[in-house]
């Protein structure tokens, strides 16, 4: 089960005690501004922290910077339920940059990349596969004002993705991060 919260304001005990619950977390910081500040190093610690805590993944989504997506231990992730992904899932660091959109409303974005996410692991795609499609549904998403009519079908998504779709810059001068041309994310090497 994923869980959507706001991190801000929760002690550590609160997290332990959410974390026994479920497998799987998206986590939204809510000020625009703290996206700029965001490093890898730091989205390692955090997350890191949080599967020392339980959690086996953590999708943190970064407003127009894309999102991050931390995966534990093929052991750990050997203990999810029936939807557990495969051990290609394991021990994952990857940094997906936003598409491209004219941006006309937020609402639902964030929610929208979720759907976007799980959608792609039900269906059995590769991590930095659902991290790419969890990124596009959600930037497909701001091209409306509401917070649906801007979502396309599956196959327009992906179709759209497979067509080159232009991503925004992200640059991640870091040591231990490459660019994978093919996936079109960073990722960190273990």
């Amino acid at each position: 089960m994923i869980v959507k919260f706001n991190f801000f304001g929760f002690s550590a005990d609160s997290f332990r005690f959410v974390f026994q619950l479920f497998d799987a977390f998206d986590i939204e910081a809510e000020v625009a501004c703290f996206f700029d500040q965001i490093s890898p190093a730091l989205l390692e610690e955090i997350a890191g922290q949080l599967v020392a805590m339980g959690a086996k993944i953590i999708l943190l989504k970064l407003g127009s910077r894309g999102a991050y997506l931390h995966t534990a231990s093929t052991a750990a992730l050997a203990q999810m339920g029936a939807v557990r992904p495969g051990a290609d899932w394991a021990d994952l660091r990857l940094w997906a940059p936003c598409f491209q959109v004219q941006v006309v409303g937020t609402t639902g974005s964030g929610d929208a990349t979720i759907a976007g996410f799980l959608s792609a692991l039900l269906r059995g795609f590769s991590a930095r596969q659902a991290l790419i499609t969890a990124v596009a549904v959600g930037a497909c998403n701001v091209e409306a004002a509401d917070a649906l009519s801007g979502l396309r079908t599956w196959q327009e998504t992906l179709t759209r993705i497979q067509s080159g779709w232009a991503q925004h810059p992200l640059l991640l001068s870091e040591p231990g991060w490459d660019w994978n041309e093919y996936d079109r994310l960073w990722e960190k090497r273990p």
